[in-house]
Formats: C-alpha cells, structure tokens, sequence
C-alpha cells in the first residue's frame, strides 16, 4: 500500500481481499500474503518502529461460497489425485532413459576430443535431478523444500527427514515435516551422498553452478527453484506422460495415497508438513475410505453380544 504503515486500516484490507478474489486468486493465497503482512508489522512493533499494529485484530472476511464452490469442484479435485499406474510406469521409464542418455552423450564427448570431462558410467546418478526426483516421489514434499534441504535435516543416520516448510517457517508457530526414510529412498539418498563426497552439511542438492569442494563437503547455493523444469520435461517426454503433468503431481499422488490407503488425516498432515488436517480434510478428504458402513455393522454387533434381557427383550421358549 502506498501510504504510511501506521495509516493502514481495517478498510484497506477488505478492499484489497475483494480485489485480488475478483482477479481469481485462492483464499488461501490470500491468507499467506496476509500474514506474511501482518508478521511483518508486528515485528515492527518489537523493534519499535511503530508504536502499535494498525491492523491488530482484523481478520480477512469468510472465503465465498463460490470460492468454496471452487475449492471442492471437479476440476480442483482432478488436480489432486493419484497417478495412474500408466504415468508412475511412465515416469519410472522416463528417468532410466534420461540417465541413459546423459551417459551416452557423456561417452560420446569423451571420446571426441573432451576425455578430460568426468565419466557419468562410473558414478551412480549422472544428474542431480534424478535423486531430486525420487525423493519428491517418496515424501511428497514441495519443490521449495526440496531445493532447501539440508543434510542435517535429512539424516541419513537416523533415516529420518525433519524440516520446517519454507511455506511456514516465518509463522510464529511454524509447521514441521517429519518423515522417516523408506528402504527405497534412504538407499538412493545414501547413494547420492557418498557421490556428493559424504558432506556432514550443506545443500543436498547444491547448484552445479555455483558448487565448490572442500574437505569434500559439497558447498554452494540452493539451484533455483525451477532448474528442475527442463529434466522434468525430458523424462515426461522419455516416458511418454502426458507433457502438462506437473512435478507437483508427485505430491498430490504421495497424499491421495496415504488418505486412499486409510491413513489418518492428521498422521498424513504431519507427514507433508501440515500443523492440523483440516487442509488435507478438504482437498483430499474425498478419497478417504468410507467407514460409515463398518462402523454401523460393528455397532450393530455390539448389540447383538448383549444379552437379550438388558436390552428389555423379553425371551420367548421354544413352547410358547
């Protein structure tokens, strides 16, 4: 907003909600923004640069019933489903070929006049986007955190994963990924950190731009977050899936098949990061097993296991 800091209202933020829903944005878009503003007024407060918070207590209005309409449409819902078993072939197909090929044009370098690049054959993954992949395929996490994550967070000697989403980690109370490592990934992880030089810290996926050694601890800056766009599109292509599947696909499918499988909302939500399950309650909800018929069935035993008399049913003999 164009004006003091001190002279915004409770008006101003009513009209910039209206605003921004008619333009199309998400409630829960408008949540984010809002309270990355308000964080940054409070904390304005702490180091008093202002005397008070203009917008202490103002709240954003209630989401439309036509954007809750939307949130629980078809269309919303298709995006966040479980891959065919088609596209998981697909895409197993797609990342074996895309090594393949990047060793092949490797060799074929090497053996035109550039012998002094690396071997890929003698590592086990010749791009960093392929352990990148595999982990966003078995934790579901976000590309951001993806790109961010540490080998402290990811602690391959306790095989678990623990980090504060880059979503959240400015909240007051900020949510916590805390996932423990399968067989699967823990061995592609560990793979990749010994071809990395087994650092004790650092990016675990650091750009190769900007990557450095020392003491054979892998240095450097986060890759951008979306240098994965070109090697995801080669391997859709590679394992003919569909080209307008996005990478966030992986997460949808790792949530839809925790909450098909029966998994509890609340457990899923603390897998992907969440603090409660209402998130997971309204976007993936609709895959959740129906128990209502069980449950019925086993009220419905309970009772037969009571003995007639306590349920005021007088018993009749066999002789009338």
């Amino acid at each position: 907003l164009d004006r003091d800091m001190t002279a915004i209202s409770a008006g101003d933020i009513k009209t910039w909600q209206s605003r921004r829903e008619k333009e199309g944005l998400a409630h829960v878009t408008l949540q984010r923004t809002y309270g990355a503003l308000r964080t940054l007024l409070r904390h304005a407060v702490t180091e008093q640069i202002l005397d008070s918070n203009p917008i202490a207590g103002v709240s954003l209005s209630n989401p439309t019933a036509e954007e809750k309409s939307r949130s629980l449409s078809a269309d919303a819902r298709a995006h966040r489903r479980m891959l065919t078993s088609e596209e998981l072939a697909g895409l197993n197909k797609g990342i074996t070929l895309f090594a393949e090929e990047l060793r092949e044009q490797r060799r074929s370098s090497r053996t035109h006049g550039k012998a002094y690049l690396p071997d890929l054959d003698l590592v086990a993954y010749p791009h960093w986007f392929i352990p990148y992949f595999h982990l966003g395929l078995h934790t579901g996490m976000r590309p951001g955190d993806l790109y961010t994550l540490t080998w402290q967070e990811l602690n391959l000697t306790f095989r678990r994963l623990v980090k504060m989403p880059e979503k959240t980690i400015h909240h007051k109370n900020p949510a916590k990924l805390d996932l423990p490592l399968s067989d699967d990934i823990y061995n592609i992880m560990a793979l990749w950190h010994t071809q990395q030089g087994s650092p004790k810290d650092g990016w675990v996926f650091p750009s190769t731009a900007t990557k450095t050694t020392s003491d054979k601890q892998a240095s450097g800056k986060p890759f951008n977050k979306k240098a994965h766009g070109r090697a995801w599109a080669r391997v859709l292509k590679l394992g003919e899936v569909d080209p307008d599947l996005h990478f966030y696909s992986l997460r949808h499918h790792f949530i839809s098949a925790l909450v098909a499988g029966g998994a509890p909302l609340l457990a899923v939500a603390r897998l992907v990061g969440h603090k409660s399950a209402t998130m997971i309650e309204l976007h993936y909800g609709h895959l959740a097993k129906s128990t209502a018929t069980d449950l019925m069935r086993s009220f419905s035993e309970s009772l037969r296991a009571t003995p007639a008399e306590d349920q005021g049913i007088a018993l009749v003999s066999n002789h009338g």
